[in-house]
């Protein structure tokens, strides 16, 4: 009884104590008449007794377990001779071992990334004149397994939703997923291996019926549309092992296609931008020449301070040393101070 109602705390420990004691009992006490049948018979009963008891209390701590943690929350499901029985949330629960078992699933996001690198192509448009190309994709995959105490959204194999608890979803991940301990280090890449080959198997599936351009600027509507396939396809893992719609997000990371095509693709769009940046260009030398002109400059230096000679425009200095250079260059000057000495040669 004592072992027992203290079990949980320092149980090995208090274990060796109690057998310790009882052998010193045993070995100090009188045995005066050893000889004696009975007193032998005391003797096997009490190393029998002894056996039994710590036995006992070692089954019991066995039967015991604590399904997840503040560190790391998890939930279980009961597994009676490698059948699942039912799903349990956090807690301490008993199991009767050696026939049941508890198989723990982490409350954590399970993250893939995978790559088709070679044999996905687009199909071909003759309406867009698109011919097939070859892609080059990038996957990232999110998942959960179901929580206990929540309903979702499953899709059957007729393909018809309906909602399921948790408890259902998550006794049937235990049944399709052939990983047994999920806690242990390689458990991710366990999963993301069982998960791969359908979620790459359902990306070449919808990406193939589309062209070039969809797979290109469709991307939302192409990852709804796989993620859909996955979870109605029979025999799929992600559908097999009881995901949800509402926890499962399949992104597509990159989408490439050959360079040559990548370059028409943005040819208009570069275009379209050039055109954009020269009309508002434009619209910005417009209003600087106004402003000159506004102000009681001639054109002709309005245009100089804008756009300049080749197209930047020219400081206040830069059109001062123009003007002298061309006054110099004709000759005005010259022939501007000759006739200011007439004019006064004259009045003399």
């Amino acid at each position: 009884t004592l072992l027992v109602g203290i079990y949980f705390k320092h149980t090995a420990r208090l274990i060796w104590i109690w057998l310790a004691i009882s052998v010193l009992l045993v070995a100090t006490r009188p045995l005066i008449l050893i000889e004696n049948t009975q007193t032998i018979q005391f003797i096997v009963l009490v190393v029998f007794s002894i056996i039994t008891l710590v036995g006992i209390a070692w089954w019991t701590n066995k039967c015991f377990q604590q399904i997840g943690s503040v560190d790391i929350p998890a939930q279980a499901v009961l597994v009676r001779v490698g059948k699942g029985i039912k799903a349990i949330g956090p807690g301490l629960y008993f199991k009767f071992v050696p026939f049941e078992g508890y198989k723990v699933f982490p409350l954590g996001q399970y993250t893939g990334n995978y790559s088709i690198e070679s044999g996905l192509y687009s199909k071909e448009n003759p309406k867009k004149k698109l011919s097939s190309h070859p892609l080059t994709v990038d996957i990232a995959s999110y998942s959960r397994f179901a929580e206990v105490g929540k309903n979702y959204s499953f899709t059957k194999k007729d393909k018809s939703v309906m909602e399921m608890r948790g408890e259902d979803l998550l006794i049937k991940s235990h049944n399709s997923l052939p990983v047994n301990d999920l806690l242990s280090e390689s458990a991710v890449d366990e999963i993301n291996l069982h998960f791969g080959k359908g979620i790459i198997g359902g990306v070449r599936h919808i990406m193939s019926a589309k062209d070039s351009e969809e797979c290109r600027i469709e991307k939302p509507k192409i990852e709804e549309e796989i993620t859909s396939y996955l979870l109605q396809e029979e025999g799929n893992p992600l559908s097999e092992c009881g995901i949800p719609r509402e926890l499962l997000d399949i992104e597509l990371t990159r989408v490439k296609i050959p360079d040559e095509m990548e370059k028409a693709y943005m040819a208009p769009e570069i275009s379209r931008k050039d055109a954009e940046a020269a009309e508002h260009d434009q619209l910005a030398t417009g209003r600087r020449m106004r402003g000159f002109t506004d102000e009681g400059a001639s054109p002709d230096i309005a245009s100089l301070a804008t756009t300049g000679i080749k197209g930047d425009g020219m400081s206040t200095d830069q059109i001062r040393d123009l003007v002298i250079m061309q006054v110099f260059k004709e000759g005005s000057f010259f022939k501007e101070k000759s006739s200011r000495r007439n004019r006064q040669s004259k009045k003399s």
